[in-house]
């Protein structure tokens, strides 16, 4: 079950939830969630077994809510996906049409390489339901233009414009860093934190 912990002084997206990151698959991806919001952070190419990570979590989060928004940050010149994440992908946004609400998904950098990851998504939405809304965008930040109506129109919870735009930041920052803090939920044992490298190299300048 997926709980959100006490405020941490950070702005807030909505009233009863505050972000943590819960998952990682080395090298790979990091994986955040805030109430009925997941956010996946992409340093290279995602393959099946990542994928799979991310589906663990949405189910958790679809088990907590009725509907829920996603976005995903994939870091410039990262590989296109695998054929077996692909296929993780499109089994997802079948799997929960019905509570899938919209997802957001930021391709960095420009030129062939955008182009190519752009088109590989629009290729996976292709043969995915149109349940749910799906924006492409180059930046972070135009995140924050549209899908706090969004979230509120189709999944009844208010985003915080604000708290969402310092989420973004922090989520770049982590893109950058390759390090995060993983937050998990032991039995019986209360919240524990714990500092994850994982081992991605920074870009040269």
């Amino acid at each position: 079950m997926i709980r959100p912990p006490s405020s941490t002084g950070q702005p807030s997206l909505a009233p009863d939830a505050e972000h943590r990151w819960v998952d990682t698959e080395s090298s790979v991806c990091a994986l955040g969630v805030c109430g009925n919001m997941t956010l996946i952070v992409w340093w290279t190419q995602a393959t099946g077994a990542a994928v799979e990570r991310v589906a663990r979590l949405t189910r958790d989060v679809c088990a907590e809510y009725p509907r829920i928004s996603n976005i995903h940050l994939i870091r410039e010149g990262a590989p296109l996906p695998t054929p077996a994440a692909r296929s993780g992908f499109v089994a997802m946004m079948r799997d929960h049409a019905e509570q899938l609400a919209n997802v957001a998904v930021v391709v960095g950098g420009s030129g062939f390489w955008a182009s190519t990851m752009r088109s590989a998504i629009t290729g996976m939405r292709f043969v995915s339901p149109r349940t749910f809304e799906l924006r492409l965008h180059g930046r972070a930040e135009e995140i924050a233009s549209w899908l706090p109506a969004a979230h509120f129109a189709r999944c009844g919870t208010r985003l915080r414009t604000e708290g969402l735009s310092a989420l973004l930041s922090t989520a770049e920052r982590v893109m950058a860093d390759g390090v995060v803090e993983v937050q998990t939920l032991p039995q019986p044992t209360p919240l524990i934190s714990q500092r994850v490298s994982l081992g991605v190299r920074k870009p040269r300048v």
